[in-house]
């Protein structure tokens, strides 16, 4: 014998006193006050009428009872939701793009983000789809780091939705921050007379007149100041001080091999973390092979060069952030769906 027994409100959105009930597409109740409603999305604001009969109102909406559980969980007072999967988060941020609910979009960026890692191009879909610029533009950062984004093997279906000039950007913001990362390491001013710690003055020999007392292990002001049998050779550097003079300055041949490694490494994967972790890689270990056969600079280089890294990876990732990435939504705002939203 069938039962006409009432459904049960979900927990825990079962208050007896509430005066809205909304019944999901697979017949689920959410028990919710008028005033929290109203606040949060202006569509549903426009669905409230006063009851005529001393009952709750009660409003179909076309969403699953988990995506309304999220839903209503990012602007109640009650437990926030927890995600598993781009899929669940999707669903729930097209409802409350649906329903004009900010405050829930809002609330679920962080959890967007932490999905943001598992796929960061499909995340970036969702972001230029639902015109979230700040998730667009994180997003983004992170795909720099893949040089093989834009030939997927099977992208997005949310690339179906949004402007080619989306994709198009995305890769030109790429080659702008790999060629950006690229000529900061190759930089050659910048070791000696940046703004930092290890940089050197005017001082020392009165015919050089460079102090590199304290400096790098790979600076000299002699062309053969390490065993030229075990070290061998040199490159003249001229370096503009930061008082605005000139120096030259010898370098030991590992270290340009070490640069052009480095150069290397993070043209395709530019970020500062590239720049961290080259060293000790089998490609940094490779470049440099004369160092570790150089007493003089066996003792220092691993420490000279983990400073180096350190300094420039924060170099590089304050630099990239500068570079802008376009982002223009096409006019008109992004709604998801164009069913009834409710009765």
């Amino acid at each position: 014998m069938a039962s006409d027994s009432k459904p049960t409100p979900r927990a825990p959105f079962d208050d007896a006193d509430a005066d809205i009930i909304f019944r999901s597409s697979d017949g689920v109740l959410f028990n919710l006050y008028k005033n929290i409603v109203a606040k949060a999305s202006s569509v549903m604001r426009d669905m409230l009428t006063l009851p005529d009969d001393g009952l709750p109102q009660t409003v179909d909406l076309t969403e699953s009872a988990t995506t309304l559980d999220g839903l209503f969980r990012l602007f109640c007072p009650v437990e926030r939701p927890t995600f598993s999967s781009l899929d669940d988060a999707d669903a729930v941020l097209a409802a409350a793009v649906k329903y004009d609910m900010p405050v829930a979009i809002a609330n679920l960026c962080p959890s967007l983000r932490l999905l943001m890692v598992s796929d960061p191009l499909r995340l970036y879909a969702m972001a230029y789809k639902r015109r979230l610029e700040d998730l667009v533009r994180e997003s983004a950062k992170l795909l720099v780091r893949d040089s093989t984004f834009h030939v997927r093997q099977n992208p997005p279906a949310e690339f179906d939705d949004i402007p080619a000039i989306a994709l198009h950007n995305l890769t030109v913001y790429r080659v702008t921050c790999s060629k950006k990362a690229r000529a900061l390491v190759q930089d050659r001013q910048w070791p000696l007379s940046g703004d930092h710690r290890m940089a050197v003055s005017r001082g020392g020999t009165p015919g050089n007149g460079v102090d590199i007392s304290g400096s790098w292990v790979w600076a000299n002001t002699q062309p053969y100041a390490h065993s030229e049998s075990c070290c061998p050779g040199s490159i003249i550097l001229s370096y503009a001080l930061r008082d605005g003079n000139a120096a030259a300055v010898h370098a030991q041949k590992w270290w340009c091999k070490y640069i052009n490694s480095l150069a290397d490494a993070v043209g395709r994967c530019p970020c500062g973390e590239t720049v961290r972790s080259f060293f000790p890689t089998p490609a940094s270990q490779k470049a440099l092979k004369n160092a570790w056969g150089c007493p003089a600079c066996l003792c220092h280089a691993p420490s000279d060069v983990q400073c180096f890294n350190e300094l420039l990876a924060q170099r590089v990732d304050d630099e990239l952030d500068k570079v802008e990435l376009k982002v223009a939504f096409a006019a008109g705002r992004a709604v998801t769906g164009t069913e009834k939203v409710g009765t």
